[in-house]
């Protein structure tokens, strides 16, 4: 099974994407994944859905990050139950800001960290072949 780790400027997971399973065959089909968030004692969990389209989108704009030809990436999912903001700050750090709504628990999670800009490749990488599998 493949995953997508999401890690802090320590290198440790923040967010975790898993359990992808795609509904409909084609580009524009529906998709959905676990996602799991932690931030110290806090944890949130949800299973989300979204386009598949808007995964490509989002991987391909990693790219653009990293490739600093924007500064800005977003992701929220069709369901709008996960929000990512990827920003790049003039130091190079990456500054992500994770916003998860937990349905079951009524609960919501809001993670704010950085990470060096150098796991950028590493991240679309894996983002590539979570979509794949």
């Amino acid at each position: 099974m493949k995953e997508v780790f999401f890690y802090n400027w320590k290198r440790e997971p923040v967010m975790q994407w898993s359990d992808l399973n795609i509904i409909g065959v084609e580009e524009a089909g529906l998709v959905s994944f676990d996602v799991k968030v932690s931030k110290s004692i806090f944890e949130a969990s949800i299973r989300i859905k979204t386009e598949l389209s808007e995964l490509i989108d989002f991987k391909e704009n990693l790219a653009k990050l990293f490739e600093q030809n924007i500064l800005v990436v977003v992701f929220t999912s069709s369901d709008e139950d996960i929000k990512i903001e990827l920003r790049r700050e003039k130091s190079g750090r990456i500054y992500q800001r994770f916003w998860i709504r937990e349905l079951s628990a009524r609960n919501n999670l809001t993670v704010n960290d950085y990470f060096d800009q150098t796991f950028l490749p590493e991240l679309i990488d894996e983002i590539n072949n979570f979509i794949m599998q």
